[in-house]
């Protein structure tokens, strides 16, 4: 069963723990308290960052999550993002999950006015030339993580930081 449901129960990947605490401290550092996460799904990356490093969430999905991790605001991303204040932006880094569709991942990064994103996901396969063509435009990469899925697949974690 969990094989089968995977995916709905732990997104695409459980983090391991000791590369939740790098991610969180590389965020501390660079002044970040809180994650937005504005297509979380069931919202099993957010309770990660809330229960085990204790950050703020905004965890924010289109559909509503009946069995969701965390309290989960149904609406669009992009419109949370923009009524969001842009204090909210500065102290949160955005958390970009296997954004499903290239135009919203790409709309999502735009729409942050905060300094640090989170991409998960193997964009370069899923030809999301856009939003990697803003990010790493407006972005620099600060640290990258590979890690195998349960199925062999292996799934990337990047941290970028906004360029001056």
């Amino acid at each position: 069963i969990l094989q089968e449901y995977f995916v709905e129960i732990f997104c695409w990947r459980v983090f391991p723990l000791d590369i939740l605490h790098d991610i969180s401290n590389i965020l501390k550092k660079n002044g970040i308290d809180g994650i937005i996460d504005p297509c979380c799904g069931n919202g099993f990356h957010s309770y990660l960052f809330s229960y085990y490093l204790n950050f703020r969430v905004f965890s924010v999905d289109i559909q509503e999550e009946k069995e969701g991790w965390v309290q989960i605001e149904e609406e669009d991303g992009r419109l949370f993002l923009k009524k969001l204040p842009i204090r909210e932006h500065l102290k949160n880094a955005l958390f970009l999950s296997w954004i499903d569709y290239d135009l919203l991942s790409q709309d999502l990064l735009n729409l942050y006015h905060g300094n640090l994103v989170v991409s998960v996901g193997n964009y370069d396969k899923h030809k999301s030339v856009r939003y990697l063509k803003d990010l790493r435009s407006k972005f620099t990469l600060l640290k990258t993580y590979n890690l195998i899925m349960p199925w062999k697949l292996e799934e990337k974690i990047e941290i970028y930081i906004r360029n001056k």
